[in-house]
């Protein structure tokens, strides 16, 4: 073989070897991971495209915006140009509302790593809000759902509750002939079903009514997009790190739907659970063998007394009584820990109180040794059930990683621990 043909060959080999290095390096390199992946610093996301930031709402295993997506750069995308639009082709809509998108642009336009919902993801968020309304609150899907302000008021149709942080806003629709429906009245959000090379299903609210609806529209019309997480995007596996807690604040703007009962001199909140009403708050009555944790009174007030099971069973107010076992179970049977939790009390534990139980982390008493333990890590609760043999008429409702548990009365006669109310 000749030297000329020795060399052609080992330069193609080497050419070879390097370029199969440089995809592999290429896939694997730092850069790449930051590009592709997906990152919720402190309860945002930060669309590297433009720079605008999006909180993010946790419904069952799906990452939201809890904002319509804002971004509109038709120099990276130049179909753009033609196929989004601000209400009333007002720059000034698009900060509030963000632009209204063509049904095909809408299915490429959220950034690298999240997609528009598809209509099990749709269907997966209108049914947490089921869940809660049909054991928590007596409203609408569409009332949960809806941002507290900036809809216009109908009579008779609550006002929006923003219950679980999706924040709907009323950002109108742009027709196919160009005119708008108005911001304030309405709000439309695509999926990713085509139905056919001119319409596709998209998701509503309206002004004057309390639901969420399904819809068929024109892919001509302009619509809000919302983005879900996916870590399979692409093609490929994208990299997921959620960094910091979530942004639950919503929850403190909720507005109230509890009442107050004055017991013995003091107030407490109090709302409806499943057709029961029920207290909001630990009682903080003085009486038989209770005592403030540590015994200071400071922390009675945030936390309520402790009490033995005896005294327990005679505190509530005539005509009210513990919890119920049953009532309790069922509900941890449908809800995360956090969403029960009361926000602000729990040792690095997420809280967002999504039902309005307030569970606060207040511990318990050891009777017999004179002791205190697990403040701001557990909640006991007496209730009032008896489940058979395993779990006599005294046992604890505890809250931490597991919802729910009893145990014996003959276990824990020698502790004391929270006492909740209902009404008979």
């Amino acid at each position: 073989m000749r030297k000329w043909q020795i060399l052609l060959i080992s330069t193609l080999l080497f050419l070879m070897l390097t370029a199969c290095f440089n995809e592999e390096e290429v896939v694997s390199s730092i850069s790449d991971v930051v590009l592709n992946g997906v990152v919720i610093k402190d309860g945002y996301f930060t669309d590297t495209r433009d720079g605008n930031k999006y909180k993010i709402i946790e419904v069952q295993g799906d990452f939201w915006f809890a904002e319509n997506l804002r971004y509109s750069d038709s120099v990276a995308m130049p179909e753009l140009k033609k196929n989004i639009w601000c209400y009333d082709n007002k720059a000034d809509s698009c900060k509030v509302y963000g632009p209204l998108y063509s049904f095909d642009v809408a299915q490429e336009v959220c950034p690298d790593g999240w997609t528009i919902p598809s209509a099990s993801q749709w269907s997966n968020l209108e049914s947490n809000v089921s869940i809660l309304n049909m054991y928590g609150y007596i409203e609408k899907n569409g009332t949960s759902l809806k941002s507290i302000k900036r809809w216009v008021e109908e009579d008779s149709i609550p006002q929006g509750t923003n219950r679980i942080g999706f924040n709907a806003l009323p950002g109108g629709r742009r027709s196919v002939e160009g005119g708008f429906l108005p911001t304030g009245k309405y709000a439309f959000f695509w999926g990713t079903t085509a139905i056919d090379r001119e319409t596709a299903y998209g998701w509503t609210l309206s002004y004057n009514k309390d639901v969420f609806e399904k819809g068929e529209f024109y892919k001509q019309h302009g619509m809000s997009v919302r983005c879900v997480s996916t870590n399979y995007f692409d093609g490929r596996y994208v990299q997921f790190t959620l960094d910091g807690l979530l942004d639950e604040s919503f929850v403190k703007e909720i507005p109230s739907t509890t009442t107050e009962l004055d017991y013995m001199g003091q107030k407490y909140s109090t709302m409806q659970l499943n057709g029961v009403t029920v207290m909001t708050e630990n009682l903080n009555f003085e009486t038989g063998n209770s005592w403030c944790y540590n015994n200071e009174s400071d922390l009675c007030k945030v936390y309520g007394r402790l009490y033995d099971y005896e005294t327990a069973q005679k505190a509530c107010p005539e005509g009210w009584s513990l919890l119920s076992f049953e009532m309790l179970k069922d509900i941890g049977s449908r809800a995360d820990d956090a969403d029960l939790r009361a926000v602000g009390y729990w040792y690095n534990e997420s809280a967002n109180d999504m039902w309005g139980l307030g569970i606060m982390p207040s511990g318990g008493y050891e009777i017999d040794t004179k002791s205190f333990f697990d403040l701001r890590y557990s909640s006991y609760l007496w209730v009032q059930d008896s489940l058979g043999e395993t779990c006599e008429t005294s046992m604890r409702f505890y809250v931490s990683e597991a919802f729910s548990a009893c145990v014996p009365q003959t276990t824990y006669a020698q502790r004391a621990y929270s006492v909740r109310c209902q009404k008979d």
